[in-house]
């Protein structure tokens, strides 16, 4: 039981170190954009429906 555990910590692990390069990538690739502009655009839209 012990051995299945520590795989799937592992297998945790691995998954989070892949979204961790993922978002330095989307960043490098200026694919990210400050949250508070986002915010800001998603509320205009809003006020505009």
């Amino acid at each position: 039981m012990k051995k299945i555990d520590q795989n799937e910590q592992s297998k945790h692990t691995v998954a989070l170190q892949e979204i961790l390069v993922l978002g330095e990538r989307q960043i490098k690739d200026g694919k990210v954009q400050p949250a508070a502009e986002m915010i800001k655009r998603l509320r205009e839209r809003r006020a505009t429906t």
